[in-house]
């Protein structure tokens, strides 16, 4: 992680660089995790991986709109993603069952 953040320092505009380390966190920090991963977005790293990564780390932090939004975007890109798509099959499910409305 110590020379990702010294890649990001030199090369701030590489989204890949940024989309990695989120996917680090995912697990770990999913708050830095969703920063890491909507700054490789915003910087042009539109992959349906960053999207995948990013869905999950919206629903670590409990907001499953995001979830859902990001999620489908990923399934857009590339409609074979299964872990983008078993992920949002669950989140789809929670809500019919449980009615959360975050």
């Amino acid at each position: 992680a110590k020379t990702y953040l010294k890649v990001v320092d030199r090369w701030p505009e590489k989204g890949r660089i940024w989309m990695v380390m989120g996917e680090w966190e995912v697990n770990i920090n999913p708050s830095l995790a969703v920063k890491y991963l909507e700054k490789a977005i915003a910087l042009g790293h539109k992959t349906a991986e960053a999207y995948s990564f990013l869905g999950l780390a919206y629903v670590k932090i409990g907001e499953y709109k995001k979830a859902v939004k990001v999620l489908q975007m990923a399934l857009k890109i590339n409609p074979d993603r299964r872990d983008a798509r078993e992920l949002l099959n669950s989140i789809i499910n929670i809500q019919q069952n449980y009615k959360i409305t975050n």
